[in-house]
Parts: structure tokens; C-alpha cells; sequence
């Protein structure tokens, strides 16, 4: 079964995470967690996004964001 399509509307919020399969580390080093936040940043820049806030873990990544347009198919 398909899961239902997402609400798309300008301003809407959203949550995203992802996670290591099986549990393995997505970050390995320090400089591993700077490099992830400054790709966010340039995400942010490039789809006019903003990120409220985020947690990055070893083997996770959860954020909250929204964008002023409703563009999730190009995200």
C-alpha cells in the first residue's frame, strides 16, 4: 500500500530524518557533521528554505524546515 502524497503548501513545515542502515554511523569523524551543515546551508540558499532546528547523531539526522514556495518534488 502507497503511502498518501504529502500536504505542499508555501510556508508548511516539515520533518525529515534519515538514518544509517542498520544502525551503521553516517558520521565518522567531526569534520563529517560540519560538512552536513554546510550542505543544509547551501539547500537553504538554493530552495529558499529555512531549518528551525536539528539533531545530528551518529547514525541519524532529524530536521524541521519549511520553504516559502511549495516545491517538495525538486527537495
Amino acid at each position: 500500500m502507497a503511502r498518501p502524497l504529502r500536504i505542499e503548501y508555501p510556508g508548511a513545515w516539515y520533518h525529515a530524518m534519515n538514518r544509517g542502515l542498520n544502525q551503521y554511523s553516517i558520521f565518522l569523524h567531526n569534520s563529517d557533521y560540519e560538512l552536513f551543515i554546510t550542505v543544509i546551508k547551501e539547500a537553504c540558499k538554493l530552495f529558499n528554505a529555512f531549518v528551525s532546528s536539528f539533531c545530528l547523531l551518529p547514525n541519524t539526522t532529524i530536521y524541521y524546515y519549511a520553504h516559502r514556495k511549495a516545491i517538495l518534488d525538486v527537495l
